[in-house]
């Protein structure tokens, strides 16, 4: 399971890497405003809606494994870095999850 989403992960960077076009119709399969993929992708260049569908998954799995899901839209920008760079490594993350995670709360939940 861990393989196959490490090995999802980096097909996906490649992806952006090797600049795949992006779907114009993206908001429609991951369920994403226009002005939710502008904000990540201001605050997360490079950044696109697998990526941030993936960091969802993951976002929910991972943090609720251990506690109720915290309420990121309520939060600041510097409270949501504090909170998750204390929660992080309890959540076992790598690299990319890491990014992932931190892409989809921080360029679409908090405000």
């Amino acid at each position: 399971m861990k393989r196959t989403i490490v090995l999802g992960i980096i097909a996906a960077i490649l992806g952006i890497a090797c600049g795949v076009k992006k779907s114009t119709n993206a908001s429609v399969s991951t369920g994403f405003t226009s002005e939710q993929l502008k904000q990540a992708e201001t605050r997360f260049p490079g950044v696109n809606s697998a990526e941030l569908a993936e960091g969802k998954k993951l976002y929910e799995s991972r943090c609720s494994s251990c506690h109720e899901l915290p309420h990121a839209e309520r939060m600041s920008q510097s409270r949501w870095n504090h909170e998750y760079a204390a929660m992080k490594g309890k959540a076992q993350l790598n690299f990319a999850e890491d990014r992932l995670v931190n892409a989809y709360v921080s360029g679409i939940l908090v405000p």
